[in-house]
């Protein structure tokens, strides 16, 4: 089914703001994005150099400035103390390595002694920084828009009558296309169908209402048995599509179940739908 314009547009942006896109085929197939076959392409640049990891610094680092023009902010304003966001995190790590990499360099070219161990395992240890804090903004760029239009929904502009009523299930929305999204995007060998998701997803759902305490939170009490139904699920998974999977067999509603868990603890559930 294709995704209404606004919501198409929305994601578009999303995309936008992210440092390797390449990294999620299928959703730039959904929206329909061709990547790039040359050197704008990072996962072609990086089959065609020899030092892959120099040239994949490269590519972050030149993409940064983009992402920022694009809306990606470099802090945030927390009871009027500001944080770094992760991407100006990637930034100054990208310097770190960038020194640690030339004194490396010096090191090996002027000096007879042992090599300096300590430099190197730093210059990993800085690597796994960058790739840490640029999977979590990636990650977080196509689902943080929905989480802030459940926050504006339900907090700042609260509506009257049906619209009223709808936000209540804002939340548990949110919730559910974070899951889908998270799924969909995941390098998995296999074919993922509607039907398996949104038992997936109902599963989870239905686990986490099952302990008492989480029974009385707000998101939920909408709900008659204080989890969504699979009908009220699929709705919600309209603007997906399906037919772009990859792999030849179909993944089982237990490996959905599974992957959907390695994201989504009981506690994750917890905040996402009580924030």
């Amino acid at each position: 089914m294709t995704l209404p314009k606004k919501e198409k547009t929305s994601q578009l942006d999303d995309v936008k703001k992210m440092l390797l896109p390449e990294m999620v085929p299928n959703l730039l197939k959904s929206l329909g994005i061709n990547s790039p076959s040359d050197e704008n392409n990072a996962l072609h640049r990086l089959d065609s150099v020899e030092y892959k990891g120099l040239e994949l610094l490269k590519i972050l680092e030149g993409r940064i400035p983009k992402c920022i023009k694009h809306g990606s902010p470099e802090s945030v304003l927390v009871n009027k103390v500001s944080y770094p966001t992760e991407i100006s995190t990637v930034q100054d790590n990208l310097d770190i390595i960038g020194k640690q990499l030339s004194l490396m360099k010096q090191h090996i070219e002027t000096s007879n002694d042992n090599f300096n161990w300590k430099l190197f395992y730093g210059v990993i240890e800085t690597a796994i920084f960058i790739g840490y804090y640029s999977g979590a903004h990636d990650m977080k760029a196509p689902i943080e828009r929905h989480a802030n239009s459940g926050f504006i929904s339900s907090v700042l502009k609260p509506q009257a009558g049906g619209e009223k009523t709808a936000s209540k299930y804002i939340p548990t929305h949110n919730l559910i296309t974070a899951m889908a999204d998270f799924v969909m995007n995941s390098k998995v060998d296999g074919k993922i169908s509607r039907t398996t998701l949104v038992s997936g997803i109902f599963i989870v759902m239905k686990e986490f209402a099952s302990i008492e305490t989480n029974r009385t939170l707000l998101a939920l009490q909408p709900f008659h048995s204080r989890y969504p139904s699979e009908k009220f699920i699929s709705e919600h998974l309209k603007g997906y599509d399906f037919s772009l999977a990859t792999g030849m067999k179909r993944l089982s509603k237990g490996r959905i179940v599974e992957l959907i868990k390695s994201k989504f603890s009981a506690t994750a559930i917890k905040k996402l739908i009580t924030n």
